[in-house]
């Protein structure tokens, strides 16, 4: 009988188990670490004492959120512009904070308005020191 049913493919009732089995721990795995990306991306970054939304940065504005800025805008330039000049980083949105800010806002296609906001404290965060910034 044994060999009837090697003949009649035995194997295909090990296999298809087998297959079935490895193809739902593949899914496990997948949805797994799908899971924690969503709990890693629930955290909030605190940056320059803010947790979740910054303060809206514009001309004027003197605080250390805007020397994290313009930090960010340098590491910025210095990554995707290295043969362009740096900022000053001072702390005060003055008028070269601003066109900075506009030119880094038109290179990563938001609306130029030369004001630091939610998209543009979005687009700056990668660049944004590890120190001055904390996922809690």
């Amino acid at each position: 009988m044994l060999k009837k049913l090697n003949q009649k493919g035995f194997s295909h009732h090990i296999l298809i188990p087998l297959v079935v089995l490895l193809m739902v721990g593949a899914i496990g795995t997948y949805t797994l670490g799908k899971s924690n990306a969503a709990v890693l991306k629930e955290k909030e970054t605190k940056v320059c004492g803010y947790l979740g939304a910054q303060p809206t940065l514009t001309r004027g504005s003197k605080s250390p959120c805007v020397i994290t800025a313009q930090r960010a805008f340098n590491r910025w330039k210095t990554e995707k512009r290295p043969m362009e000049k740096v900022i000053l980083v001072d702390g005060k949105y003055g008028p070269a904070t601003q066109k900075a800010i506009m030119i880094f806002q038109k290179a990563n296609g938001l609306k130029v308005d030369g004001k630091v906001g939610k998209k543009t404290w979005t687009k700056l965060t990668p660049y944004i020191d590890s120190q001055e910034r904390i996922k809690v």
